[in-house]
């Protein structure tokens, strides 16, 4: 058995020592591949990484340049397209452990934060763009505020809801809450206004209504709004007004018309009354002798006539308040004589509640 090993092994000696060789070849092949890749990738990690140095630097250059100095605001009149900068980041595999697997973490982590303020001057740019968009004119400007802004005409609630994702205290924030608020309280001072004037149209002869509207459509800073919401109250009240004055008109020709028809309170009227002195028959009627100034029994004079009799003044008659309306149909119509002023203005008013309207008036005598 030994003698056919024996036999086998120098007859595949060469067979065998060059297997072993080409094998010791193969492996040392690769082993230099690996180095010689190794050495590429190391130094691939070098050019990467000097050239995301010099990004860095360029990107901190704009970013920092879309910010105030204090990074609370964006610069002024910062563009859409300003904010929207590439910021990727290269990808780094299989960087051995030394010096430049440093150098890498450390060119990483100014990269992220440049990204971060990327994505701040994103928002930043969104929440303004957002908070202009609902006023007519651009009211915030960086860290700028306008004056006296006014909302859009179109403007309604949901537009505001964005300002509920603000949490942080910042001032940027608190600056975009406060302009947010001033938007809520004039739409508020609108829906109020509206749902003023439409009170106004349901009851348009009620004058109280339509002067509580205008006071409600005062506080409108959007003049279009408030012209539109003023035209429709000035027609009411142009109706309003025509009434007053048709009403002031028959009022007058009210008077007029009881002043007609009423007895003249200067005119002389003759006093006459039954004959209550039977004891003197010269005495006036209606008055007793008491009443009554005597003279002496008349001598014949001459001519034989008596003297004149004596003068009576008729008692002084209180003066008394006729009240007078005005029918629908026109016509002048007496309530009624009242003693005091106050009686007859009430009764005309109580008839005019009852009758839905009317004019009324007194006349004193």
């Amino acid at each position: 058995m030994k003698e056919k090993f024996k036999d086998f092994y120098k007859k595949n000696l060469v067979v065998i020592v060059m297997s072993f060789s080409v094998l010791l070849v193969i492996a040392l092949v690769a082993l230099v591949v690996q180095v010689n890749k190794a050495k590429a990738e190391v130094e691939n990690t070098k050019i990467v990484l000097q050239g995301m140095k010099k990004q860095n630097i360029e990107l901190e250059k704009q970013v920092l340049a879309l910010f105030d100095d204090k990074q609370e605001f964006l610069a002024k009149d910062v563009t859409k397209e300003q904010v929207n900068m590439e910021n990727s980041t290269p990808l780094f595999t299989n960087v051995p452990e030394g010096k430049l697997y440093e150098e890498v973490e450390a060119a990483l982590a100014d990269r992220y934060k440049i990204n971060e303020l990327i994505v701040k001057a994103q928002s930043y740019f969104d929440y303004q763009d957002k908070t202009n968009a609902l006023f007519t004119q651009r009211v915030l400007n960086g860290s700028e505020v306008a004056k006296d802004p006014v909302i859009k005409k179109d403007l309604n609630s949901k537009d505001l809801v964005f300002v509920d994702d603000l949490s942080d205290e910042t001032a940027f924030n608190e600056k975009v809450k406060g302009l947010v608020n001033i938007a809520k309280t004039q739409l508020d001072d609108l829906d109020n206004a509206r749902k003023a004037v439409q009170e106004s149209e349901k009851d348009k002869e009620n004058r109280e209504k339509n002067d509580k509207a205008f006071g409600a459509v005062e506080k409108i800073k959007n003049p279009e709004l408030k012209k539109e919401l003023t035209d429709t109250l000035n027609g009411i009240k142009a109706g309003l007004d025509a009434k007053d004055k048709e009403k002031a008109e028959q009022e007058r020709l009210a008077q007029e018309q009881v002043s007609q028809q009423a007895p003249n309170p200067n005119q002389q009227v003759n006093w006459t009354a039954p004959n209550t002195n039977p004891t003197n028959p010269d005495a006036p009627q209606g008055v007793t002798s008491d009443e009554v100034e005597t003279t002496p029994p008349s001598q014949p004079t001459n001519e034989g006539q008596a003297a004149p009799p004596a003068v009576v003044t008729p008692p002084v008659e209180k003066v008394r308040y006729h009240a007078w309306v005005i029918d629908k149909n026109g016509n002048v119509v007496k309530l009624g004589v009242y003693d005091t002023e106050s009686e007859a203005d009430r009764a005309g008013f109580e008839w005019s509640l009852a009758n839905d309207g009317g004019a009324w008036g007194w006349l004193a005598l």
